[in-house]
């Protein structure tokens, strides 16, 4: 087969829907060292998908490399694959968005004195040509599956792609605090988060008030090459589905059975149809995890998973056990008040409710989010072999 129908086929692992290729677009330009990123669409990411950042940009050499299957930048060695410290790696993106839209990138590096231009039609490159472009990179996608017609009308509503392309944002937006993220839809500003060096406070810019102040700090826990940190939400808050539910291993949003069972594990079991709601994040030792399963890198597989199980069960667990005592000393010394009791096991789940960003931030608490030392600890536990 041509090249261009290669791409194509490989498009259909990688670019599922326009939120796919957003993910795909900020996940380079968080590689690149970006410290603000701009996302706009329009008619849902269908029409169009443009990312913006101020990251270290590309020299005209690379941009025409960038377009290449399996070009990439990440990976020197056949180690490296074994110890992957990017978001991506494997070097099928762009040329997969590339061959099903019509592709612009426009990019420059910080030291040179002119930026350059690169288009792709289909999968069918343009002679490169200079540009006049501020440093970093921006790219456009236009007209997405145009040339894949029954691709195309696999998609939903053009509310409902944009609400995946939100909710991808949000994601990234969670993982990486210190950027900021500015998204539009059709000409709307949706958000703008200012970078911040507290998560807390990245978090309250995303949920609504009641959720920011039940906020609960996790005692944070290291166990062998894994530490665990970040917020719980008390039982109170549980929801009828996972939506509720952010886990990032090494600033990367993952989805894994194993963590799920930590999860419930940990807050003591969960009635059928219930979920906790937190915000988890996980630092592990890139040797011990690997994240080049799928070719959308949306699942991963740990060497010793009963490791992360036990961590994730002790961080959840102690906090909710200090959390019950701190309201129970907290009940027995009111004043003049008849006594409180500690919340139900199980109340009724919350109702589900659009995230937003216009309430106001809460004050800053103890930083969580931060990598912790990855030895040093006087907690001791048996490892599953490798």
């Amino acid at each position: 087969m041509s090249s261009t129908l290669a791409s194509q086929v490989a498009a259909g692992e990688v670019v599922e829907r326009p939120a796919s290729v957003v993910k795909e677009l900020v996940e380079n330009s968080l590689d690149a060292g970006a410290k603000a990123i701009r996302v706009e669409i329009r008619r849902g990411g269908v029409g169009l998908i443009k990312v913006t950042d101020d990251g270290s940009g590309m020299s005209r050499e690379d941009a025409q490399l960038c377009a290449k299957r399996h070009a990439t930048s990440k990976l020197s060695s056949l180690e490296d694959l074994f110890e992957i410290t990017h978001l991506g790696f494997r070097g099928e993106a762009i040329p997969s968005i590339a061959s099903v839209s019509r592709f612009k990138l426009c990019t420059r590096q910080p030291q040179a004195l002119e930026g350059w231009e690169i288009r792709i039609d289909g999968g069918q490159e343009h002679e490169p040509r200079s540009s006049g472009v501020s440093p970093g990179t921006a790219i456009e996608v236009s007209d997405l599956f145009y040339n894949t017609p029954a691709r195309r009308k696999f998609l939903k509503s053009a509310e409902t792609e944009a609400s995946h392309v939100e909710h991808q944002l949000r994601l990234h937006a969670l993982a990486y605090p210190q950027v900021r993220f500015t998204y539009k839809r059709d000409d709307q500003l949706i958000f703008d988060l200012p970078a911040t060096a507290d998560l807390r406070v990245r978090i309250s810019a995303l949920t609504d008030a009641a959720t920011a102040a039940a906020l609960i700090p996790v005692e944070p826990v290291i166990g062998p090459g894994i530490s665990v940190t970040g917020f719980l939400l008390p039982l109170s808050e549980a929801r009828r589905t996972r939506k509720g539910q952010y886990v990032f291993m090494n600033t990367r949003p993952v989805e894994d059975q194993l963590i799920n069972r930590a999860i419930r594990d940990g807050y003591g079991g969960f009635p059928t149809g219930l979920h906790p709601a937190l915000f988890l994040y996980m630092e592990v030792e890139p040797a011990l995890v690997d994240v080049n399963v799928h070719p959308a890198k949306k699942e991963v597989r740990f060497r010793r998973s009963a490791d992360v199980v036990n961590t994730i069960v002790e961080a959840i667990s102690n906090t909710l056990q200090k959390h019950a005592r701190q309201e129970i000393h907290a009940s027995a010394t009111e004043p003049d008040t008849e006594k409180r009791l500690p919340e139900a096991p199980f109340p009724a789940p919350r109702e589900e409710k659009p995230l937003r960003a216009d309430h106001p931030l809460l004050p800053s608490p103890p930083k969580a989010g931060t990598a912790f030392p990855l030895s040093g600890t006087s907690q001791t536990r048996g490892t599953e072999p490798a």
